[in-house]
């Protein structure tokens, strides 16, 4: 049986995906340019690498996204508000955000795995997360 995408938790899925993606690049950003002001090159360049991977991320959520074109998408998520200018704080706060993500996708997809009798798939992934 197949599902229509605009009524699916798929196109949901996707748009906090798209929406997590965006936001993780602007933080990423932000710490970049907190960075570039304390004059450490490495870690502003590292930032700014780190924040072109969630933009080209949240771009193939986007691209995915196509067949909902002209429709809202209503989502709910919570996001951080880590503003500091203490460059150890803000890797802290990173990574945290990166395995909360991970955690939160992969707990998902298991839920998914589990209703649907795909129990082998759900071990997998947190073996491998």
């Amino acid at each position: 049986m197949q599902t229509n995408f605009t009524e699916s938790q798929t196109r949901i899925n996707l748009m906090r995906a798209f929406a997590g993606e965006c936001q993780s690049r602007q933080r990423y950003y932000q710490a970049a340019l907190t960075a570039q002001q304390q004059k450490l090159v490495g870690l502003e360049r590292m930032f700014r690498f780190t924040a072109e991977q969630e933009e080209r991320h949240a771009m193939v959520f986007w691209k995915l996204l196509k067949e909902g074109t002209g429709q809202d998408i209503d989502i709910s998520a919570g996001f951080p508000a880590d503003v500091t200018e203490e460059i150890q704080k803000l890797l802290d706060a990173s990574e945290r955000e990166e395995k909360k993500g991970v955690f939160c996708c992969v707990s998902r997809f298991c839920t998914y795995c589990r209703r649907g009798g795909l129990y082998r798939g759900c071990v997998k992934v947190q073996n491998d997360s």
